[in-house]
């Protein structure tokens, strides 16, 4: 099951690219909103996260997704089995020192540059005939994410005036690298999700600035979590096309055209399961899957990897 499916399922590039109209949504009922006198930004919360309902489909699921994904299969757990195991080791090594130290402002700041470079580097790694050059672009916007997320959620509200000259230096930064970079990037595709990623840092960072976390969070979060949630649809399309091959769906003898809600089902399922949890023993969990889940998906997007043979595009 290792080789590349002769008849499956295709990700269409026009779908991905669609997916960054997400953000312009956001930014437009932002800015709707500002006009109006701001009612949307005194009711919502500074982070989706914070309304219950978007957790159960958003954040962990893609995380739950993924594990699943590589756990069910048979010759993934002979080829990724080791890889992964070492690195939820590590990953709960440090999360069980964070709970220990209680060192909560060291560690969710790594965390969140942790975050930020794994968003980046899917967003913009997938992308074929991608050149070890561009990773000079993906560790630019990686600090123009951090500095962005920086001035306008760690600087007093009394530093108005620097947390607008540090965001906007920072876009400037991304705009000059992004124009520098883009004769690194593929012609066609390769430059389109190059401007693409551009404009969905840029419009974020705006968002937050502008007084609009919430909005600023939710478009990155559902640009990347659809993003994965297609990787994974697809690929376990195209590897239980004849038969049922993961090891749940064959429990539960899932039929193939079952198997997108079957992909979706089980990883809220298990997210449901994991926030039954109480704390610390939620928190040790959910942030070790989700720091594994960071190296894995490092390893296995690789183009010619064995998962992304299952994934092709049209």
């Amino acid at each position: 099951m290792l080789g590349p499916p002769a008849q499956g399922v295709a990700i269409p590039w026009k779908f991905l690219k669609s997916l960054y109209w997400i953000a312009a949504l956001c930014a437009t009922v932002a800015a709707g909103d500002a006009f109006a006198g701001g009612p949307l930004r005194r009711i919502l919360p500074r982070n989706p996260h914070e309304l219950l309902y978007f957790n159960v489909f958003f954040g962990l699921p893609h995380i739950a997704a993924s594990h699943l994904l590589w756990a069910g299969y048979s010759d993934y757990r002979e080829f990724y089995g080791k890889l992964e195991l070492r690195a939820l080791m590590a990953s709960l090594a440090v999360v069980g020192a964070w709970l220990f130290f209680k060192e909560r402002a060291v560690f969710m700041a790594a965390f969140g540059a942790a975050t930020a470079y794994h968003v980046v580097g899917q967003q913009i790694g997938f992308v074929p005939g991608h050149r070890p050059e561009l990773r000079l672009w993906k560790r630019l916007a990686w600090a123009f994410a951090i500095l962005n997320n920086f001035s306008w959620q760690a600087l007093p509200a009394g530093w108005a005036r620097a947390a607008t000259v540090l965001s906007v230096s920072s876009l400037a930064c991304l705009l000059w690298s992004t124009w520098r970079c883009r004769r690194l990037a593929p012609p066609g595709r390769g430059r389109d999700f190059l401007w693409l990623n551009a404009a969905m840092l840029s419009g974020v960072g705006a968002l937050g600035l502008a007084g609009y976390p919430f909005f600023s969070i939710l478009a990155a979060r559902l640009i990347h979590d659809v993003t994965a949630f297609t990787f994974y649809i697809v690929h376990d399309c195209n590897k239980n096309r004849e038969a049922a091959v993961h090891a749940l769906y064959r429990l539960l003898a899932v039929p193939p055209r079952a198997v997108p809600a079957a992909c979706v089902g089980s990883a809220v399922l298990l997210t449901l399961f994991l926030q039954a949890m109480r704390e610390p023993a939620l928190a040790l969990v959910a942030y070790s899957l989700t720091l594994a889940h960071y190296y894995m998906e490092g390893v296995t997007w690789k183009a010619g990897s064995p998962y992304r043979i299952q994934v092709p595009f049209g």
